[in-house]
């Protein structure tokens, strides 16, 4: 996997969690008394599978992002994320500056200034596809299988 490959998985799954953080820290609230229903509905994401956290706060600058930024972490920047468009994501010098994750989901760490989740598992979801072989011929082809 290509290092730019690896740091936009990264970014997308760091995204994923701070958003989540953002929505969890959104106010006191008491979670015996709400189902998981409630909380979605309020937190404009209804019909969202609840262990899926929505995609961090659109932005257009850093300026825009201090409101969504969670309390615990250094600050926040607005950032270009792998699918297109920007979003608010935590900064930090170190893993120390980075917010709590929410409960389930693996600590974040700093990498390259921003707070971001650990590597998947090799071959995870965000692998990348195998690069097509190459052509016949070429010094890269592998050899042609034995005839029988």
């Amino acid at each position: 996997m290509s290092r730019t490959s690896f740091i936009s998985c990264l970014f997308a799954i760091g995204s994923m969690l701070f958003a989540a953080a953002c929505v969890n820290s959104s106010g006191p609230h008491d979670e015996s008394a709400e189902s998981a229903d409630q909380l979605q509905g309020q937190n404009g994401s209804k019909g969202q599978h609840p262990h899926k956290p929505p995609p961090p706060p659109p932005c257009e600058s850093d300026d825009e992002c201090v409101e969504h930024c969670p309390p615990d972490a250094m600050g926040c920047a607005c950032v270009e994320l792998p699918k297109g468009g920007n979003g608010c994501i935590p900064t930090c010098d170190e893993d120390a500056d980075c917010p709590v994750a929410p409960e389930g989901l693996p600590p974040l760490s700093c990498h390259e200034g921003i707070c971001v989740p650990p590597p998947p598992p090799p071959g995870g979801s965000c692998s990348a596809p195998p690069p097509p072989p190459p052509p016949p011929g070429s010094d890269d082809a592998p050899p042609p299988p034995p005839e029988p």
